[in-house]
């Protein structure tokens, strides 16, 4: 017995050591207090039983001293002491016989019931609350899933949709081209103006493009593209893409300009599709860029990987649509004035033509008026070789 005074004294529950008799040797200042006596009025002169009204005195005699004996602990029993005015405290007791330097004591712990009751109650509502939490989170997440399912289902069919529309228009289309075109050498024949063929023509033209794009985001939702990929300098494929899209942003008086580098570099890429990506960044910024406006195509090597750019000084992107531009069938609210028609799946089919290409595309504008730039990042490869 050789703990320390301000430890056993000040400990948060009540301590008792009593001989094998039942007299109780040492008692703390804990169990004193509850019980309304000083420590001489316990210690040497009171047996543990005579704290006990006669029912705990019975299950003393035929439980408690029995257990000690035979398995040395008892734990966890809830009995009534007697404090100093013989008023009944309800206790939850543990004990362990011990044997130190020879002598046998039961040490013996004491918890007043109501704390502990009131604890319990207090844990339990706890967990009821904390299982009911779950059970809320665990519908949360059925529904969640259910919505998500639900959703990917609306996908599918709409991409379905989109993919048999697609299809379906391309082979009035085709026929429709080639009338226009014969309308056209008619008149040419004729020496007639050829004036509404051509524009026929060039209309004409203009749907198929889109109902390519509507088609080939319809395949990327599915998963239906198939890339022919190869390892080349992009440089070249850039470089022609821009040589197609200028006439268009000349027309529009745009100021266009590619500032490509004079080295190689090299990319595995499907030269068709990166073409396509390009030309629908610099269709992008063609349409939402004023007469007047820079547009700038420019690569290079940055952080170790291809970094292909398009920015422009045309109308800007506000905050809170710069998240959204790679959606499907979104046209920037501020631009629909000045935008040249389109359904709104350029900027979609870009991203998800560059990720197919193993890289990632982003948006960045300081807001409405300022401008926008598009970055594409590729894996960059060391030669023909990698």
């Amino acid at each position: 017995m050789t703990a320390a005074p301000d430890v056993w004294d000040d400990a948060p529950c009540g301590l008792l050591f009593a001989d094998v008799d039942g007299t109780i040797v040492r008692a703390n200042l804990t169990v004193c207090r509850w019980l309304g006596y000083e420590p001489a009025e316990l210690v040497g002169s009171k047996r543990f039983s005579e704290l006990m009204p006669m029912g705990a005195r019975v299950f003393l005699q035929t439980h408690w001293t029995p257990l000690l004996q035979m398995q040395g602990s008892v734990s966890e029993v809830q009995l009534d002491l007697l404090d100093q005015q013989r008023r009944r405290i309800p206790m939850m007791l543990s004990a362990i016989r011990r044997q130190r330097d020879g002598v046998i004591h039961d040490e013996i712990a004491l918890l007043i019931a109501t704390d502990r009751k009131l604890y319990e109650r207090e844990l339990r509502a706890e967990r009821e609350r904390a299982e009911a939490a779950t059970a809320e989170l665990a519908q949360a997440q059925a529904q969640l899933r259910d919505a998500n399912a639900a959703l990917s289902l609306q996908h599918r069919y709409k991409d379905e949709f989109l993919a048999t529309l697609a299809h379906e228009l391309r082979n009035p289309l085709a026929s429709m081209l080639n009338v226009s075109e014969i309308l056209r050498l008619r008149a040419q024949a004729t020496n007639a103006s050829d004036r509404p063929a051509e524009i026929l023509v060039r209309q004409i033209a203009r749907i198929n493009r889109l109902v390519d794009d509507l088609l080939n985001v319809a395949q990327i939702g599915q998963g239906k593209v198939s890339l022919t990929m190869a390892v080349a300098d992009i440089v070249p494929t850039l470089r022609d893409a821009f040589d197609d899209a200028l006439p268009a942003m000349q027309a529009a008086g745009q100021h266009a300009t590619a500032n490509l580098p004079a080295q190689p570099l090299w990319a595995r890429f499907d030269q068709v599709r990166l073409t396509q990506i390009v030309a629908n960044l610099l269709n992008n910024a063609r349409k939402y860029s004023p007469v007047g406006a820079a547009i700038v195509l420019q690569a290079g090597i940055r952080d170790g990987r291809i970094a292909i750019e398009v920015s422009d000084t045309g109308i800007g992107i506000a905050p809170d649509q710069l998240a959204l531009v790679f959606e499907k069938f979104l046209q920037l609210a501020p631009g629909l004035d000045r935008a040249q028609g389109g359904l709104g799946i350029g900027l979609s089919l870009v991203k998800g033509l560059v990720e197919l290409h193993g890289g990632e595309v982003t948006a960045h504008s300081d807001g409405a008026g300022t401008g926008a730039r598009f970055t594409v990042v590729l894996p960059l490869l060391a030669g023909p070789a990698g």
